[in-house]
């Protein structure tokens, strides 16, 4: 379990803005990575009082809701740029979806290490 400083320090330490954001709502909404990497633009309701809320799929295929922080569903909203409903978050220009092992990966790259 990381502290909320190093949280900080991980959001910092991101290599991209997109996986800066990917972690905060990641850490928002205290999704797994497999939650988070599975979600697409169609699990992102905007209100109309400017909230963010995601649609996201969970273990046994059970679906919760959940309200982002206003800074963080800003932030999510900003990624969006010309992505259809049907395109996952963690996409990456030209690229592929961001897989959960891949994803694993990076973090764990980014550890933060205790003494």
């Amino acid at each position: 379990m990381f502290s909320p400083t190093e949280i900080g320090l991980l959001i910092r330490a991101a290599p991209t803005r997109r996986n800066r954001i990917l972690i905060e709502i990641g850490y928002a909404g205290g999704l797994h990575v497999s939650e988070l990497v599975a979600l697409s633009w169609a699990d992102v309701i905007e209100h109309q009082d400017g909230k963010v809320q995601l649609d996201v799929l969970g273990k046994g295929g059970n679906r919760r809701q959940m309200v982002l922080p206003d800074a963080v569903g800003r932030s999510l909203l900003s990624l969006r740029s010309q992505a259809g409903s049907d395109d996952p978050l963690s996409a990456r220009a030209r690229a592929a979806v961001v897989s959960p092992s891949a994803t694993s990966t990076t973090c764990s790259s980014l550890t933060i290490r205790k003494r």
